[in-house]
């Protein structure tokens, strides 16, 4: 998941790291050049935008109409809701769905579908209206042949998961309960299972803030700090733990052990320095964007 840059590889002489199977890319600032080079390394690319949300740097902000825009994200200057029911604001997303086909994406993440949970977005959005809207935003990935998955919201899981192929996810781990709503998910039961319906996965994204107190400024180094704002004040094995749902539960068993999630650790700069479950810190190489990205 790096969305704040782009993954820099050399067409000449092509290789990326860590050896992962999928990356995460934003659809308007990749170039279609760098998905082809993931592509010709065996990587899936999953491309992200907004289908809740316009954005004042996105090209197609000028698209979105006053009657249209909600209210502001309060951590996200210059974002704001909107009302996803417009046929103006489907022209858009339906434009931008072909963006990712014609960038030969393989699927798609659509972020700010919970509306719902954040005031209805000040336009009275309900879980209903966004179901209808997944619906939607589905038959239209598909039909370009791409997968969807569906980010957070997980209270209308239930309602979707036949249409969705995978789950993203932010900051479970504090709330337990949130994490276990993804149980029938990645792990169906054997009546399901035998209805057709197969296991699938959920990429579950925990955000740290990091300072290095090495003596140099490489961000791999190992002489950092890593800090949570949920568990300010333990150690790096029990963040890890507590991250990654890894402690043992009453049960026996760690939440991981049963969730099959699929656990990184990100800043909230979405760059190319990622941690897994085990401490392990890896940086992508990555440059700035190029304006008007081909």
């Amino acid at each position: 998941m790096i969305l704040s840059e782009e993954v820099s590889i050399d067409a000449k002489n092509p290789t990326v790291s860590p050896s992962v199977e999928i990356f995460e890319v934003d659809v308007f600032n990749y170039q279609t050049s760098t998905i082809a080079l993931l592509h010709q390394l065996g990587k899936k690319v999953i491309c992200y935008f907004s289908v809740g949300t316009a954005e004042n740097t996105r090209p197609d902000y000028g698209n979105f109409t006053a009657v249209d825009i909600g209210e502001a994200l309060v951590d996200w200057p210059g974002e704001n809701y909107v009302n996803i029911s417009s046929p103006a604001v489907w022209d858009i997303m339906k434009a931008r769905i072909k963006l990712a086909s014609d960038k030969n994406c393989d699927g798609i993440e659509p972020d700010n579908t919970d509306i719902y949970s954040n005031d209805g977005g000040g336009l009275n959005i309900t879980p209903g209206d966004v179901i209808i809207y997944f619906q939607k935003l589905a038959q239209e990935i598909h039909s370009y042949n791409m997968s969807i998955g569906l980010k957070n919201s997980q209270e209308i899981l239930p309602n979707v998961s036949s249409l969705a192929q995978f789950a993203i996810n932010e900051e479970c781990s504090y709330q337990d309960s949130t994490c276990s709503a993804y149980a029938d998910f990645t792990n169906p039961s054997q009546v399901v299972l035998s209805s057709g319906i197969v296991p699938k996965p959920v990429f579950h994204v925990e955000y740290v803030n990091y300072t290095d107190t090495s003596a140099g400024s490489d961000p791999a180094a190992t002489e950092m700090t890593i800090t949570n704002d949920f568990w300010p004040n333990v150690t790096e094995a029990v963040l890890l733990s507590n991250l990654c749902l890894t402690e043992p539960q009453s049960t026996g068993n760690p939440l991981e052990t049963t969730l099959k999630l699929s656990t990184i650790i990100k800043t909230l700069e979405l760059d190319g320095w990622m941690m897994d479950c085990n401490g392990l810190i890896s940086v992508t190489a990555t440059t700035d964007f190029i304006k008007a990205a081909s």
